[in-house]
């Protein structure tokens, strides 16, 4: 199966057009980083980069104080196909290297740090995800060896075996989004085995819940109103949700829609992608949805904005979109050719990240002006 039907997968000042569009717990193996394995400036932490090539644009195109803008930073190592990112508790956005077997963290100010997993080849390539756990510190996923990884705001890696019956027998994918419930339990979706996971703390696997359809697929998830989950089922073209004790309710999306990423919006609904429908989906705490055009742009990543918008990624045409609550788009294109814009997620600041697939880049939306601006080309690495 191929890359793009899976789907699980410097200053640069950017005119807007607008349009309106219509039990068996697992056995936890914690695999500890030797010393000599912690990250070091010559191995795991390779020399900070933070490049970008500015666009220069005609000078009656926009005036040089309007936001937003988009910066784009450099991924030190090459091809690394970055896919999941989250903003951290410590107050950076952190990324998964899915072409690197690396997790890599930006500053705000653009100072990217990689580190390297203990594991080699165990994330699949374009399916990485990461998210904050119940501990404060980043989950992801290492999909090719069946685990789940954990990484502190220092770097220190531990690695959970997770158990067989997640792994699938052909295309791997045993754990897609993770979300921090309120009932201190990091819950997993697993497109492989079509189970919502209640993981615990320590790696264990506290309860899963099948979903009626074989083939459901779930994949992207996030905590609505309320504490309960909600999560895309791509396959069944559904939009499932599921309390903390597990009693489960799904809603009909279009059909072939894919639904794939979900937000909670600024409305207290959910917000999804459809990438097969080029749709923004909007779901109501009673299950009512509404459909708005996307305008082309093939969107997979969303996020909600500091500015209240829903801001979504154009995996298909290299654009970000941006859609207030009552479906009227704006549209910001890519710099970088071919950059393949993937997953998005807001900062503690209310500014948008993004991952450049292709264009192994991070990409920053910021909605208005930082209070203090460094310059890409001469900001260095910071101890």
């Amino acid at each position: 199966m191929n890359r793009f039907a899976r789907l699980l997968f410097v200053p640069v000042l950017i005119g807007l057009t607008a349009c309106q569009s219509s039990p068996a717990t697992p056995k936890a193996v914690p695999t500890a980083l030797a010393p000599t394995a912690a990250p070091a400036a010559s191995t795991s932490v390779p020399t900070t980069v933070v490049e970008a090539t500015p666009v220069v644009l005609a000078a009656t195109a926009i005036p040089a104080a309007v936001y937003p803008r988009l910066v784009e930073y450099n991924i030190p190592t090459s091809a690394s196909e970055p896919g999941g990112i989250a903003a951290g508790p410590d107050g950076a956005i952190w990324f998964v290297e899915t072409g690197a077997n690396k997790i890599g963290r930006v500053t705000t100010s653009g100072v990217v740090t990689e580190y390297a997993l203990p594991t080699a080849g165990s994330i699949d390539l374009d399916q990485g995800f990461i998210a904050v756990g119940p501990d404060d510190a980043l989950w992801f996923n290492e999909n090719l060896h069946n685990k789940i990884g954990r990484i502190t705001a220092k770097g220190e890696i531990t690695e959970f075996a997770l158990p067989d019956e997640l792994a699938p027998p052909s295309d791997p994918a045993p754990i897609a989004a993770m979300v921090t419930a309120p009932d201190g339990a990091l819950w997993i979706t697993s497109p492989a085995a079509n189970v919502i996971v209640k993981l615990t703390p320590d790696g264990k696997i506290g309860a899963k819940y099948a979903l009626p359809n074989a083939e459901s697929n779930p994949v992207g998830m996030v905590l609505g109103p309320g504490g309960a989950l909600w999560f895309a089922e791509s396959h069944g073209d559904k939009i499932g949700h599921i309390t903390l004790d597990g009693k489960l309710s799904e809603y009909p999306a279009l059909a072939g829609s894919r639904a794939l990423r979900l937000t909670l919006g600024p409305d207290k609904a959910v917000w999804f992608t459809m990438f097969g429908a080029d749709k923004i989906g909007r779901i109501s705490i009673d299950g009512k949805i509404t459909s708005f055009d996307a305008g082309g742009l093939g969107p997979i990543g969303i996020a909600t904005g500091g500015d209240g918008a829903l801001w979504f990624t154009g995996y298909t045409s290299g654009e970000i979109g941006r859609m207030n609550t009552d479906g009227v788009l704006t549209k910001i294109k890519v710099p970088t050719s071919g950059s393949v814009p993937y997953h998005i997620a807001a900062g503690a600041d209310g500014n948008l990240w993004f991952t450049e697939q292709q264009g192994n880049k991070i990409g920053h939306i910021q909605l208005s002006a930082p209070a203090a601006q460094v310059s890409p080309g001469n900001s260095t690495a910071r101890p």
